[in-house]
């Protein structure tokens, strides 16, 4: 029998997904036939492509003509306006540039300088806004995917893998489903673990049930885990999947299998829910097997070569669930059962050395919530007769034995960056979400990092319940204070997650009020209110603020397309405080001077006024905006956009680097020289204007 196990979009595009991996190895040791089909990447390699990105502009120049073609533009339409505006201005550098971008995340060279991965990434990122903007109002970037409908309410995701305007993947899981039926599976697995994939996911069930009748699918992952119990919910999609595999799938899913190949029906098997018309049948798991037990993950038939990765990288599991496994916020333990095992670090070890032999793996992404201290003691030290040293990147917690001797020595072991929940720089609040760390700790990891050559990445939480303004504006400092030894950090709000501890005993935290959000059954975060500290409102705007800090801008604003992409790149480098620099207009002879307008200074006609659609969309309804033809010019390379009216436009093209500023200032005329300076040193100002000297 033939089992097929498929990866949904969207997720990260830089590695093979781990989860359909490691479930092949163990089904393959135990005398299965399995077959493995990554969608996520190929849904990267189908749509940014030339001729995709073409079809795309042309709809939106379709959009934008209809427009701008009524004399007022409806409150309704303007973010939809400017979204297509925006895109539009980067679709001709999105189209020329995109094969270049994605050949160049795969060479390393491209990863030396931020600036090189930052021009190829920025290509990508366009690119993605552009697919997006045509099925306006979808949002496809690296690791996400939202429609108008909500994920989290089974009847708007049964709307959505229908919906041939906003779904994109539907055209593209028709497609895969006519190869996917030439294939004959018995049976078909889809994992989903973000809300991101669910949609994508359930489209691609609902084709291969139109296209392969009798088709038997199941589906499993992370995001299932948090359903357990949601049995209603879940009923709704009966006529799509078979099946569900809670938790851990290898013991479940093998005995399915078995019990399917019989022609049994598979009832009855722990871990595995079933549905009898709308009347669920599921048992809970029985113990899952021990990680050093677990072949390792297979890979076999991937395209290892489309990841947007600068080697080979590969992902691994040392241990399921947490060592430490008290944070007050987190449930990821939920996923194990509290179950939490490692295995031995010289297994782990022995896989890394056959993965890189039989995939020419380079560099290993451990995919564990953090490693043992027994492993990060294991992977220490220089390349030994004993073992092969092999690169990798992993989250480990903030222990005080990470001292500067023993993090030099996990550089020689092959570590390229840690990743580090640490959360909180007020040590008041890491007590009240038992974290166990302390601040001195956490500094002198970080400074010893930064000497040792280790990437860091630090991962922190704003408005754990309780939180006043001041202590969130202490994380934000010690962030600030440390920046130069940070390759990024990551600001998220905070999030009442269902089996959380804080979840599971609200009033221990300060919780006044959980809010489940009527008619979303999907969901699993809740709303909430707290007796005192931050509101969610106080949340949202202290982390968009942080966004405007000059201080974390460098580490803040940068947005890698996939995070380990941060091992390969140089550290951030503070940029000195910048002295208000003299424009050259203000310090040079005019007849010295020949102006140069970037060499792709575009200009931009409509009919609407930029300024006007950014005022309408700050109120709470926009409101209508009538027609006020407006002139832009605008630099794709740069991706900057300035207002500068039909004047404007004239004096820009003037700058063709013949005629000198004082040439410029004599056609102008005496009574314009003032005006005309004024623009160009607002140009130089932008960086849209150069000047040659004579």
């Amino acid at each position: 029998m033939r089992t097929l196990l498929i990866y949904p979009p969207a997720s990260d595009p830089a590695h093979p997904p781990l989860g359909i991996c490691a479930l092949a190895g163990y089904l393959l040791e135990n005398g299965e036939d399995v077959d493995l089909l990554d969608l996520n990447i190929r849904s990267y390699v189908d749509f940014l492509t030339p001729d995709v990105l073409r079809q795309c502009a042309d709809t939106l120049r379709a959009r934008q003509s209809a427009f701008e073609s009524e004399p007022v533009l409806a409150g309704s339409d303007v973010q939809q306006f400017r979204i297509t505006t925006e895109s539009l201005l980067s679709a001709d550098l999105a189209t020329g540039s995109i094969e270049w971008a994605l050949d160049a995340l795969r060479r390393l060279e491209t990863y030396r300088t931020r600036a090189s991965y930052e021009e190829a990434s920025s290509v990508v990122n366009r690119a993605m806004e552009l697919v997006s903007a045509a099925h306006y109002p979808v949002r496809w970037y690296p690791r996400v995917f939202s429609m108008d409908q909500l994920p989290t309410r089974s009847s708007a995701v049964l709307d959505a893998i229908r919906d041939r305007e906003q779904n994109l993947f539907l055209p593209f899981m028709e497609r895969e489903a006519a190869g996917i039926a030439l294939r004959s599976p018995d049976l078909i697995g889809i994992s989903i673990n973000y809300y991101s994939q669910l949609v994508p996911g359930l489209t691609l069930a609902a084709e291969l049930k139109r296209q392969i009748p009798g088709v038997h699918i199941v589906a499993g992952g992370g995001l299932i885990c948090f359903l357990e119990g949601k049995w209603d919910a879940l009923a709704s999609f009966n006529h799509l999947i078979d099946a569900w595999v809670l938790y851990e799938g290898e013991r479940p899913l093998l005995r399915y299998l078995k019990a399917f190949a019989a022609g049994a029906v598979p009832a009855g098997i722990p871990g595995v829910l079933r549905f009898e018309g709308a009347a669920p049948h599921y048992e809970p798991p029985e113990p899952a097997p021990a990680v050093s037990e677990l072949p390792p993950p297979s890979f076999d038939g991937l395209p290892l070569d489309d990841y947007l990765s600068p080697v080979r990288l590969l992902p691994l599991l040392a241990s399921r669930g947490c060592y430490w496994g008290r944070c007050a916020f987190c449930s990821h333990d939920y996923i194990y059962r509290g179950n939490f095992r490692a295995a031995d670090p010289n297994r782990a070890l022995e896989h890394m050395d056959l993965l890189a032999e039989r995939y020419g793996a380079e560099c290993f992404y451990f995919t564990d919530e953090c490693l043992t201290p027994r492993l990060l003691r294991s992977l220490a030290g220089a390349e030994t007769a004993e073992r092969r040293r092999h690169d990798w990147l992993a989250e480990v917690r903030m222990e005080p034995a990470l001292n500067s001797d023993f993090l030099r020595r996990l550089r020689e072991g092959g570590c390229r960056m840690l990743m580090f929940g640490m959360e909180s720089a007020s040590q008041r609040i890491l007590g009240r979400m038992h974290k166990g760390i302390s601040l001195d700790t956490a500094a002198n990891i970080l400074r010893d990092c930064h000497a040792a050559g280790i990437r860091t990445m630090a991962m922190l939480i704003i408005g754990f319940p309780g939180e006043l303004e001041s202590e969130a504006e202490e994380t934000l400092r010690f962030v600030e204070d440390r920046r130069e030894m940070l390759s990024a950090a990551s600001f998220t709000n905070f999030v009442l997650v269902e089996r959380a501890p804080v979840f599971e005993r609200p009033s221990e935290y300060g919780i006044t009020e959980v809010l489940p959000v009527a008619g979303e059954d999907l969901r699993i975060f809740v709303d909430y209110r707290v007796e005192s500290g931050l509101t969610a409102e106080q949340v949202t705007r202290i982390v968009e603020e942080s966004r405007k800090r000059p201080e974390l801008r460098g580490i803040r604003e940068f947005s890698p397309i996939s995070r380990t992409h941060l091992a390969f790149l140089p550290p951030y480098i503070p940029e000195p405080p910048a002295d208000e620099k003299a424009l050259l207009i203000d310090t040079a002879p005019a007849e010295s001077l020949i102006p140069k307008r970037c060499r792709d200074l575009t200009p931009v006609a409509l009919a609407f006024s930029l300024e006007e659609v950014g005022h309408a969309l700050e109120e709470e309804t926009p409101h209508d905006i009538a027609a006020s033809p407006s002139n832009y010019a605008f630099s794709p390379e740069k991706n900057r956009l300035a207002a500068v009216g039909p004047d404007g436009l004239a004096l820009l093209s003037a700058c063709d680097g013949r005629s000198t500023l004082a040439d410029i200032l004599r056609a102008a005329g005496p009574e314009n020289c003032s005006v005309v300076q004024q623009f160009y040193a607002d140009m130089e100002r932008r960086g849209l204007l150069e000047w040659d000297r004579t």
